[in-house]
């Protein structure tokens, strides 16, 4: 499990400023400090040292939330590229058959371009379809414009039988994974549904690597986590 790191103090007060200007806060100085940030844009949010548990993840929810949906549609479409390139100078995604991804809602990474490369790649992409039940099942699409919008306005893929995708070892599966922040031991805060801690605990130990995409803003000192939280292997 690991973090990436921001190559130079100038990348960091670049992405500093434009979260500044995004949310009003200035965040912790960079300095030499790396332990609170992760490969994705954006400056880290100090929220103190104490962890977040309870009702004061709730709120973190809500100002993490908050930030990412005011980002400018500039600096979105900046970050998720940077972010999507990261993923593809890594073997992980290199040396995957399959790639699971998620879409994009409320000013989360977008994922459009890792699908974009993935296909043209001849690799083949799934997204999820949530269920009644409280599951959720993936399946394939040849394009991410066969998304319709399901359960919470989130878009989904038909959900074809002869399509269900599974994580099959033998095509070493990449899971991408939302969340709504994430902590340097990659402890993970989600939106509260538990859609991908269920289904991690089915299927997670058939996938080759899972990965989670985030702004460096949504890296935390510290998230308590239950034994029902399932982490990802690496923060793009």
């Amino acid at each position: 499990m690991s973090f990436q790191n921001r190559k130079n103090k100038s990348d960091y007060d670049l992405d500093t400023a434009a979260y500044a200007a995004v949310s009003g806060v200035v965040p912790k100085a960079a300095g030499n400090e790396k332990k609170h940030t992760a490969a994705g844009s954006g400056a880290a949010f100090d929220g103190g040292e104490a962890g977040y548990s309870g009702d004061s993840k709730n709120g973190l929810r809500r100002t993490i939330i908050n930030i990412r949906k005011t980002l400018p549609p500039d600096l979105h479409a900046a970050f998720s590229r940077e972010i999507a390139l990261r993923l593809f100078c890594r073997e992980e995604y290199s040396n995957a058959y399959d790639i699971f991804l998620y879409a994009s809602v409320g000013g989360e990474v977008d994922t459009a371009i890792i699908a974009e490369k993935a296909l043209a790649d001849g690799k083949r992409i799934a997204y999820p379809v949530s269920l009644p039940n409280g599951e959720m099942e993936f399946y394939y699409t040849a394009s991410p414009s066969e998304l319709l919008p399901g359960f919470m306005h989130i878009p989904e893929p038909p959900a074809n039988p002869g399509r269900i995708a599974l994580p099959l070892p033998e095509r070493n599966p990449l899971m991408i994974l939302p969340g709504v922040a994430f902590d340097r031991n990659l402890n993970r805060l989600g939106y509260g549904g538990g859609y991908y801690d269920r289904y991690i605990a089915r299927f997670g130990k058939h996938f080759k690597y899972i990965a989670a995409a985030a702004y460096n803003f949504q890296i935390v000192p510290e998230i308590a986590s239950l034994p029902h939280d399932k982490k990802p292997d690496f923060i793009i």
